[in-house]
């Protein structure tokens, strides 16, 4: 979730902006709609925002700034890997959840705190299951992909 520090950061960037410039800029832009509910539509699960995610796509956009379309792929890019990073944690948030509802049966176990009941869930969850290391790949790799989408787009900019 992003700090207010940065909300501001990209609401002062935001205001720099004059849009696009070029006819290459422009054409991009206008092809923004279209782009993005074809994104939402392929990536946003039933009982999720597609109004969040949109917003997510929209402040990445107004913080990168990209300029022609390669640079707007990148950007929808790391829109999705961010929007299935969130999606992960909701899902580990979830399962641990789920162990803890299981614990309410277990003698003792109601009237600890809930540190130590999360610890309880997430020792089952690893002993019985490869979840937790799922999840764990997972947001790994989205992480790197997030740094890599990052790193292609500052360098395309210093070009």
């Amino acid at each position: 979730m992003r700090t207010d520090k940065q909300i501001e950061a990209s609401r002062i960037n935001g205001q720099k902006s004059l849009g696009p410039i070029t006819e290459e800029g422009k054409a991009t832009s206008s092809l923004n709609a279209v782009r993005h509910g074809l994104l939402s539509n392929t990536l946003v699960l039933p009982g999720e925002s597609e109004e969040r995610f949109l917003q997510l796509l929209a402040e990445l956009i107004e913080e990168h700034c990209p300029s022609n379309r390669t640079q707007l792929k990148l950007v929808e890019n790391l829109a999705v890997a961010e929007w299935r990073r969130s999606r992960l944690l909701g899902v580990e948030t979830a399962g641990i959840a789920e162990e803890i509802y299981t614990q309410e049966s277990s003698p003792g176990i109601a009237e600890k705190p809930a540190s130590s009941r999360a610890s309880i869930a997430m020792r089952r969850i690893h002993d019985t299951s490869g979840f937790l290391d799922l999840m764990n790949r997972y947001d790994a790799r989205l992480g790197r992909e997030c740094n890599s989408i990052e790193k292609r787009l500052d360098i395309l900019k210093k070009r």
